[in-house]
């Protein structure tokens, strides 16, 4: 952490003490012999101790437990109220929506989508991939009533797409399939 506070030009190491200190971190240790959660969290006060506008991070929390994701999460939640701007991939829903105001998804290396966190969790239709365990169950699957999108009938395989009102309940729990 010294040598990249130095390359940084950092002389005070004040926020990469209280860094330390939040993130419980040794930094003694011999880097070769730490954890991957242990130098995960030095990336973390290296990649904000010298207190940058932007940062771009990716799957910052991975190999972190649970009361280190929270702190990040709350490291996120401080930097962007300082005005910082954060740039992170993530495959954790959780962790995304908690943290950021715009959420792009990428597919294929494309982005496909830019959407406010809380649109996810109100979006009226869903996509779900179901294979089945035998033909015959499969082969039940047409003339459910449901948008198929897709079809496999080489893997028992369908695409569907649902309202968010048959899966709360209304509708789903009339047709039970053996999946």
């Amino acid at each position: 952490m010294k040598y990249i506070a130095s390359l940084r030009g950092l002389a005070d190491m004040t926020k990469a003490n209280k860094l330390i200190k939040q993130f419980e971190l040794d930094p003694s240790g011999d880097l070769k012999r730490m954890s991957k959660g242990m130098k995960q969290k030095i990336g973390i006060v290296c990649a904000f101790m010298h207190d940058p506008e932007i940062l771009i991070l990716d799957e910052p929390t991975s190999g972190l437990d649970p009361l280190m994701q929270s702190n990040f999460v709350e490291l996120i939640r401080q930097e962007k109220s300082n005005g910082r701007s954060i740039l992170m991939s993530s495959h954790m829903f959780e962790e995304v929506e908690d943290t950021c105001d715009r959420i792009g998804m990428i597919k294929g290396g494309k982005l496909i989508s830019i959407v406010d966190p809380k649109d996810i969790r109100r979006n009226e239709r869903k996509t779900f991939k179901i294979e089945f365990l035998s033909p015959e169950d499969y082969s039940a699957m047409p003339g459910s009533g449901f948008i198929l999108k897709e079809q496999k009938p080489e893997h028992n395989q369908v695409v569907i797409d649902i309202e968010d009102a048959r899966i709360r309940g209304r509708l789903v729990s009339k047709i039970t399939y053996k999946i």
